[in-house]
């Protein structure tokens, strides 16, 4: 390399090391502190959190049909009915409207592995004024359990029809709206049971304040039968008052997946499932409900649905489409543009809060890696797992409280940002699958990507 180039790429990099440290300090100080612990409150009486930008999803939705009208049309592909491997039936009702291109470019989407191709929709009045947008994410077989999000149009392989809407193959999504309903909008849900589990459940705790420790413990015993154990990883305290199957002592700074480590090695169950201390279930069958999903073959890793004490949304699941993966919907308690929020469905990632696993399948990753001892180890993990084949599940009947605010402050290191950022920059690159590509990753609000943020109806 050029030794100026060079040079000139060092300072360029100290500079972002430099700008990363301030905005460490920022974050670790009492004001940021106040405002993290504020903000779930002011939400509650209905007014604007900081840093949380208040949209109308309906209005933006006709921001973002008119500008998508202003974009260089996509040149159509040749129309043809021969589908690779065989033939193909189009389903749809007489409620739906095509794009001019739509058949075209359902039938494009095809190769001999494809089963089924599906994509966004949204509904049309008698004024044809189109609204209720439904942007869909890559196959997810748990949602399409749950809900019918694929509509009333899409295009199936003749010899697969039959499987539809789990099908044994390839499915693609085109993340287009390609057809509209003329049906009124409706979100047809309906909870999925798998059989209960007769798996047992590791509940491994770090902690390093006994009071927070104690009323987690005090809401989540009710909540177990007594297969279930108990192991608290004790930070630098003591716990003499503390019942727990297992207690085991960790000493030095901070290291998320050392400490969680130490508790795998003193457990004994059949999945193991990480829990913050200011974490708090309010369904009874939180747990129940993670096993049935975690002791499936195709199943890595489970997280589960976690609200703000205002019942705000503090995860929901994470994608990884950005600099710094995203709880996208924070603060948010739910979103008319991704009516998928509050559903159990795929995700790329979740939240190290609450994640259960199975012990044979910890031990295939290699469990939590060491060089992120304070953000990225459960991105790091499910995005392993994922590699790997297995699916990452968010349980959404699994529901607890996250007083995040009263814990330490996640505050993201430069060094672990840029040792993620090298591992798994082909797959922050490229749009989440999980998510969808028209929405902004500017933040963790769920908004339409606007190029020209000034239109307006």
């Amino acid at each position: 390399m050029d030794p100026e180039l060079h040079r000139q790429l060092r300072r360029l990099s100290d500079r972002q090391n430099n700008l990363e440290r301030r905005l460490q300090r920022i974050e670790n100080s009492s004001v940021f502190r106040f405002l993290r612990w504020l903000g779930p409150k002011i939400s509650a009486l209905g007014l604007p959190v900081p840093g949380v930008t208040q949209i109308d999803d309906e209005a933006a939705y006709q921001a973002w049909i008119q500008e998508s009208a202003l974009r260089e049309p996509i040149a159509p592909a040749t129309p043809s009915l021969k589908i690779p491997g065989g033939e193909a039936i189009l389903h749809t009702t007489p409620d739906v409207i095509l794009e001019p291109d739509a058949l075209a470019a359902f039938t494009a989407a095809f190769d001999e592995n494809t089963v089924a191709v599906y994509s966004d929709w949204d509904h049309i009045d008698s004024t044809c004024r189109r609204h209720s947008p439904r942007f869909t994410p890559e196959y997810s077989p748990e949602l399409a359990l749950q809900t019918p999000y694929w509509g009333s149009c899409y295009l199936a392989a003749a010899n697969h029809d039959h499987e539809i809407p789990w099908p044994a193959g390839t499915v693609r999504r085109i993340p287009r709206m390609l057809w509209h309903s003329k049906a009124s909008p409706t979100i047809a849900s309906k909870a999925h049971t798998h059989p209960q589990s007769a798996a047992r459940a590791s509940i491994i705790i770090c902690s390093r304040n006994p009071d927070r420790l104690a009323r987690c413990l005090k809401a989540l015993r009710p909540t177990l039968d007594p297969r279930h154990e108990i192991i608290i990883v004790a930070h630098d305290i003591n716990l003499p008052s503390i019942e727990a199957n297992k207690i085991v002592s960790f000493r030095g700074a901070f290291h998320f997946g050392a400490m969680n480590q130490l508790g795998v090695e003193a457990s004994t169950g059949d999945v193991l499932c990480f829990l913050n201390d200011d974490v708090f279930p309010i369904t009874p069958d939180w747990l129940e409900r993670m096993l049935a999903q975690a002791v499936r073959p195709d199943v890595g890793i489970v997280g589960a649905l976690l609200l703000y004490p205002d019942k705000t949304i503090q995860h929901a699941g994470v994608v990884v489409d950005r600099w710094h993966p995203a709880h996208i919907g924070r603060f948010q308690k739910d979103s008319a543009l991704w009516p998928w929020l509050r559903m159990t469905r795929d995700v790329s990632a979740v939240t190290g809060a609450c994640l259960a696993i199975r012990r044979s399948t910890w031990k295939e990753l290699g469990g939590f890696d060491p060089q992120f001892p304070v953000n990225y180890n459960d991105i790091d993990l499910c995005l392993r797992a994922a590699a790997r084949g297995y699916r990452i599940l968010i349980e959404a009947q699994a529901v607890l409280i996250h007083e995040e605010a009263r814990t330490r402050v996640a505050v993201v290191r430069p060094e672990e940002a840029e040792k993620f950022h090298l591992r798994w920059s082909e797959v922050t690159d490229r749009p989440d699958r999980f998510f969808n590509p028209q929405f902004s990753t500017e933040d963790e609000t769920i908004a339409l990507r606007l190029v020209h943020p000034a239109i307006r109806i």
